[in-house]
């Protein structure tokens, strides 16, 4: 097995057969995951995702990144839990702090405590259970999906920054960090940050 895991990600600007068609030639050219950019006002990151899923059979599909805001944690939740089915357990779910929110109204507030609750909540509404949460930026009362996810569902935290890096060291599955001009001391930076918050949690 490779000790590599190579990741191609598509911004949607092309109509749905030229973008079923790339998700397949991704899969075909022997990436392992391909992420689908949640961008704001762009088309929708989770229909995609789907179709991506339709096209494929192998590679690891999932969003790159969404973000806390423009969805509840419910509909994450809902949406990710469909894509698992479709796709025969290929779901992953990639999430960062967002960006172009101010263009649609929404003034991101705590958004490092927003984007833990959100996945808190989406992780624990994927089991099934009924969900009870009095969090400050998230809360559920009683909420169970209808169909949960049958398989486990990797939360990847996409940040250049050091709160959230830490945090994904804390709470994710994979860290994706968008960085141009890689450097050495770069990645040393990265996985310091990761390391911290990883200690938080032993």
């Amino acid at each position: 097995m490779s000790p590599f895991i190579f990741e191609a990600e598509i911004t949607p600007g092309m109509g749905t057969v030229d973008f079923c068609r790339l998700a397949k030639e991704v899969e075909v050219a022997g990436f392992d995951r391909l992420g689908v950019s949640d961008v704001v006002l762009w088309p929708d990151a989770y229909q995609l995702q789907v179709l991506a899923a339709q096209a494929t059979e192998k590679i690891m599909i999932g969003s790159m990144v969404t973000n806390p805001y423009t969805r509840h944690p419910s509909v994450h939740a809902a949406s990710l839990a469909t894509l698992n089915d479709v796709s025969n357990g290929r779901a992953f779910c990639g999430i960062g702090i967002g960006a172009g929110l101010e263009e649609i109204g929404i003034s991101p507030e705590k958004p490092v405590l927003k984007l833990r609750e959100t996945i808190e909540a989406i992780r624990n509404l994927l089991t099934g259970e009924k969900v009870t949460s009095q969090g400050v930026t998230v809360r559920l009362d009683g909420a169970r999906l209808a169909r949960p996810s049958s398989s486990y569902i990797p939360i990847a935290i996409g940040t250049r920054s050091p709160q959230v890096m830490r945090l994904a060291g804390e709470i994710a599955d994979i860290a994706l960090v968008g960085a141009r001009n890689f450097t050495e001391s770069t990645v040393e930076r990265y996985k310091g940050w990761l390391a911290e918050g990883a200690e938080r949690v032993g």
